[in-house]
């Protein structure tokens, strides 16, 4: 008797959830795996249409590769459905825009932490709900020494939406065309 109310219930939740267009948006995808040099790590999405957009419509997220052994030292390209990519070595330092423009992301202004070592690389993209871009990182040297890495990929577009810097210029981000700038 219960399983038969309890499945009527879950039922009408899902079916009014369904038809009132309530959309549960993902905030992050992560991973752990290994790599090397020689052997990279990739982890792709595809923007969503729901929940929070800028006002040219995109969305911002922070994506870092977070090396997981001592020597560790993983590099980070980004790949977007349009062929543009961008870059970046370690976090702190300066990322590669799509069109080979050095740019400056504040990627712990987003996330609230640093990413684990001054060599993990991170940065911080915007894209177009509908678009995929991939994420793909490898050891900066070591051949085919296998090393842990941790890579993720968090939507901050609510953060974005709301933080007094996000009519920031077009060309201030990863992608030329799309805004990617700092929360702070």
């Amino acid at each position: 008797m219960r399983q038969g109310i309890l499945k009527s219930v879950l039922g009408m939740s899902l079916g009014l959830a369904m038809t009132t267009g309530v959309h549960a948006e993902l905030l992050n995808i992560s991973t752990n795996a290994v790599q090397s040099q020689n052997t990279p790590t990739a982890a792709c999405t595809i923007v969503g249409a729901g929940g929070k957009t800028l006002p040219d419509g995109s969305k911002v997220f922070v994506v870092l590769a977070e090396g997981m052994a001592a020597d560790s030292n993983p590099t980070l390209v980004i790949r977007f459905s349009d062929n543009s990519t961008g870059s970046n070595d370690d976090w702190n330092s300066t990322s590669i825009d799509a069109s080979g423009k050095p740019i400056r992301t504040n990627t712990a202004g987003w996330l609230g932490r640093n990413p684990g070592r001054e060599s993990d690389a991170g940065t911080v993209v915007a894209a177009i709900p509908g678009e995929w871009f991939c994420v793909t990182s490898r050891e900066v040297s070591g051949g085919d020494a296998l090393r842990p890495v941790a890579i993720s990929v968090t939507d901050v577009t609510a953060k974005a939406a709301s933080a007094k810097s996000a009519a920031v210029g077009a060309d201030a981000g990863l992608r030329s065309d799309i805004w990617a700038g700092s929360p702070d």
